[in-house]
Order: C-alpha cells, then sequence, then structure tokens
C-alpha cells in the first residue's frame, strides 16, 4: 500500500550523511515522516513530500534537544537533502526531491482510493497533532512574546522551549547596533545559554536578554572629558606657584652667591 514504505538508493552507501550516524538516523526519519500524499496539519496544507513537527516533539521522539534537533535539521538542509521552513507554530520539513526518488505521482496514479486508506491517513494527521499539541501552545505563546514575522534564529530558554528570533525584532536591534556583528553575537549568546541551565531566560525576557548582550559588546570608544573653567583656573594656579618655586630658588641662589662673595673678600 503507497505510504507504507520508502526507496532507499543504493548511492546513499557514498554520500557525506550516511557517514554520520545521527545525520543518517535523522534523514531516514524525514522519509519516513514525510507524506506519500498531500495533507493537512492545523489548517495548513501539507504537500507530498513534506511533514510538519514541533522541535521539542521532535526532539523528544529522537532522544535529543529541541535545539540539538534543529541544529542537526540544518545541517542537512546544508547537504541539500532537504529544506527547512519554520513558523511562529511548527516547521514545515520537506525532501528534495521527494516525487523523483519514491516515484509518488506513479504510486498514487496505481493506487486505488479505499476506505482502510483514509483511516490510515487520519491516524497519522491525529498522532501528528497529538505529539505536536504542547508544542504548538508554546509557538503560540512565543508568537505572541516575540512579535510576528519569519523566524531567523532560535533560542534555548526555561521550561526545555525554545525562543525564535523573528525578523521584526532582529531589524529593531539592527537599527540598535548597526555597527555590531550581530550573528556572530547572536550565537555567542547561545553558546552561554547553552552552557549552562541557570544563564537560561523566559521568553518573555529574551527581547531585553540580546539587547543587553549587544550593548555590553558593542565597542565602544574612549570619550575625552570636556575641560571646565574649574579646570582652567586650578591648571593657572599650578603654573603660577611653579612660576614662584623657580623665582625663589633663584632668589636664594644669588643670596647665597653674594654671601659666599663677601666672606671670600
Amino acid at each position: 500500500m503507497a505510504g507504507d514504505w520508502i526507496k532507499l538508493h543504493r548511492q546513499s552507501l557514498d554520500s557525506q550523511v550516511f557517514s554520520d550516524p545521527v545525520l543518517w538516523r535523522l534523514f531516514c526519519w524525514c522519509l519516513m515522516r514525510a507524506n506519500w500524499k498531500p495533507g493537512w496539519f492545523q489548517g495548513v496544507e501539507i504537500p507530498s513530500g513534506s511533514f510538519a513537527t514541533g522541535r521539542e516533539a521532535a526532539g523528544q521522539q529522537l532522544g535529543m534537544s529541541g535545539i540539538g534537533w534543529y541544529r542537526s535539521m540544518q545541517k542537512l538542509q546544508e547537504f541539500g537533502l532537504i529544506e527547512l521552513n519554520p513558523n511562529n507554530r511548527f516547521t514545515v520539513i520537506s525532501v528534495v526531491k521527494w516525487s523523483f526518488f519514491q516515484n509518488v505521482e506513479q504510486q498514487m496514479n496505481n493506487e486505488r482510493t479505499t476506505d482502510e486508506q483514509q483511516m490510515n491517513n487520519e491516524r497519522t494527521t491525529d498522532e501528528q497533532q497529538k505529539n505536536t499539541i504542547e508544542e504548538g501552545k508554546k509557538e503560540k505563546k512565543e508568537k505572541k512574546e516575540g512579535g510576528g514575522g519569519e523566524v531567523v534564529m532560535v533560542f534555548p530558554v526555561k521550561g526545555g522551549s525554545s525562543w525564535g528570533l523573528t525578523k521584526d525584532v532582529a531589524n529593531e536591534l539592527k537599527a540598535r547596533f548597526p555597527k555590531k556583528d550581530r550573528k556572530t553575537e547572536y550565537e555567542k549568546a547561545v553558546d552561554w545559554l547553552e552552557s549552562d541551565n541557570k544563564n537560561l531566560k523566559t521568553p518573555q525576557g529574551m527581547k531585553r536578554f540580546l539587547a543587553t548582550w549587544l550593548e555590553r559588546s558593542e565597542d565602544k570608544q574612549p570619550v575625552e572629558r570636556m575641560r571646565t573653567s574649574a579646570d582652567l583656573l586650578e591648571e593657572t594656579r599650578l603654573a603660577m606657584e611653579s612660576r614662584q618655586k623657580r623665582y625663589d630658588a633663584e632668589r636664594l641662589a644669588r643670596e647665597q652667591a653674594e654671601q659666599q662673595s663677601k666672606e671670600g673678600g
């Protein structure tokens, strides 16, 4: 029955992904999770070769952290095997060239639609919704706290969840810190947050945290203090004292010389 099995090409043995157990497991997981025909998820149409999930739900299913799962998925995307389309509710994952390698169109033409197929498809959709319902609630909350727009980077936060930096917030920080290498600083911030659970912030505090992080790392030039009238008066007093000391020393030297001259005569 279509959708109950997938195809694997023998050339996969020579691929860069096959040499990495974690990435190979993730790629096979994507192949098995991908829809064999178009479906729906939380009111969004998901085409064949794609599926929707949440970071935390996927990480729990695979025994990984949510941020660790997302970073590994980004590597698969860099290799050109999948495409990631995140939003503030879930992430849509698409397997590149799915139809070509799986020959889905031929399967659909040769496979008759039956009541059993419909039941299996509904059961799969219900399972996806059940696995990601908690993540969906968290993502909705993050959308309210982080603002609208496309998510450009994710950060770990308290409670084992993650917070998405949207384009709107990123542009706001860019306007405040135009000369800073923000991407590098964001990566440093992620490493710092992950280094200790005590460093984690709440989703509500992430925007302020990033602004403070950038502000503290801002390259600041030393500013020369402006001289005041009091400074000028003090400088004049010191100069006069210096001249007076020189005058007194010279006068004393002359008097001593005259005294020695008289005593010698």
